[in-house]
């Protein structure tokens, strides 16, 4: 199922570094600009943002929500009907024009081979695993660096245990606020889904009813689509 990409990515690493001379003031290394970037996602209650999702043959994009403790909410204006939503405990995975809806249980205890739960709808926590589960570094030596205007810090991130889904991604951090405004991921075929997160507002009031979903009584459910059988 396609919005299992997004899934992935909301929810969704050792580098040896050294510098001739002096360096700034507000120079920051790899594993500080990680540790930055922990603590904003831990710290919000609620997010808004727009978001794309482009990959070789698709473009998506619509509005995402966060509220804690773990209600997201991924709105696609395009593919216009398509929904991505939890209140912490279902998670709906709704794809409109097929008419089919993923019903997942996010209270299953299924972990993953490092005994973890796979479950963990916590913009923080899943921050944190990403950084656990990957290797990283900044892309080159001179960072931050200005791109489209903006002071951004890029690493590259590979994964320390191929498992499948993504193996390397890069990671374009905002150098004012440390939040994730893009990142690229390239699975283990070559193929590469890029997210971009824009007009980021954080700590805003949100409905809880926002997070509520019913779904239609014509809808073909499929349970559980994220849990492998085996």
């Amino acid at each position: 199922m396609k919005l299992k990409k997004v899934f992935l990515l909301y929810i969704l690493l050792c580098f040896s570094y050294s510098i001739m001379g002096e360096p700034p003031h507000n120079w920051k290394s790899h594993s500080m600009v990680a540790r930055e970037v922990i603590k904003k996602y831990e710290d919000f209650k609620t997010y808004k943002a727009n978001f794309t999702i482009k990959t070789k043959n698709k473009f998506m994009q619509g509005i995402a929500y966060y509220m804690q403790p773990g209600r997201v909410r991924f709105e696609f204006t395009q593919p216009y009907g398509d929904l991505l939503i939890s209140d912490g405990k279902i998670l709906w995975i709704v794809v409109g024009k097929q008419n089919l809806i993923g019903k997942q249980d996010l209270t299953l205890n299924v972990k993953n081979e490092d005994n973890k739960p796979i479950f963990a709808v916590m913009p923080g926590r899943g921050i944190k695993h990403l950084f656990n589960d990957y290797h990283y570094k900044f892309d080159d030596i001179n960072q931050p660096k200005e791109i489209d205007g903006k002071k951004y810090y890029v690493l590259d991130l590979e994964q320390k245990v191929k498992i499948g889904g993504y193996e390397r991604m890069q990671l374009y951090i905002n150098a004012e606020n440390f939040f994730i405004e893009k990142a690229i991921a390239e699975g283990s075929f070559g193929t590469k889904t890029t997210i971009e997160f824009s007009n980021i507002q954080t700590n805003i009031e949100l409905e809880g009813k926002l997070f509520q979903y019913k779904p239609p009584e014509n809808a073909r459910i499929v349970l559980n689509p994220l849990v492998s059988e085996e």
